[in-house]
């Protein structure tokens, strides 16, 4: 899939994605670090949904997002902070050991948004307060935990998807968005 994507100019990342119709921000980190919950939070909010953990990257001609499978997974202890979502759950049998997942297409089609051009990457990072606030990050470290969770999601990528991350790296303004307990 990586070759197939690099000849089409794409990069598969793991990040999530939300957005308004003037653009998108990505959501990075870690593996727990509250990307899948703030999409959701977003979803909720009225945003625009892309991903909460796989989607594609295009530099050209400028920063692009796109959604690639209309779905979400949290843990179901997680879905309980989202009851209008509970419903869709599409794996109920098998939430013990694996992620809920939703299928946001059939949930809310209107909701979701194929593709939109990226404003800014924010570094997911779960803090002990209660509200969510935005602070400066140094591009390395975005850089650091948005590759690291990518090669770790993805065992084919090579240095052509270490390369676009850095260029996006490059592009965009990065913040660290510090994620509170009040969604």
């Amino acid at each position: 899939l990586h070759w197939w994507l690099r000849e089409r100019g794409l990069t598969l990342i793991h990040a999530g994605a939300v957005g308004t119709d003037e653009g998108a921000v990505l959501f990075v980190g870690k593996t727990g670090a509250g990307k899948s919950t703030t999409t959701l939070a977003c979803l909720n909010a009225g945003l625009r949904y892309l991903a909460d953990d796989r989607c594609l990257l295009a530099l050209t001609p400028t920063p692009q997002i796109s959604c690639l499978y209309n779905s979400a997974k949290l843990h179901l202890a997680q879905m309980e902070r989202f009851p209008t979502l509970l419903a869709a759950v599409n794996n109920r049998h098998e939430t013990a050991t694996e992620k809920a997942l939703i299928y946001l297409q059939d949930l809310a089609p209107e909701r979701i948004a194929p593709t939109l051009p990226i404003r800014a990457l924010l570094l997911a990072k779960i803090t002990a307060t209660t509200t969510t606030s935005l602070a400066p990050v140094s591009r390395m470290a975005l850089l650091r935990d948005f590759v690291t969770s990518t090669l770790v999601y993805q065992p084919g990528a090579t240095h052509a998807e270490v390369h676009s991350m850095t260029e996006l790296v490059r592009q965009v303004p990065c913040y660290q968005i510090n994620l509170g307990s009040d969604l």
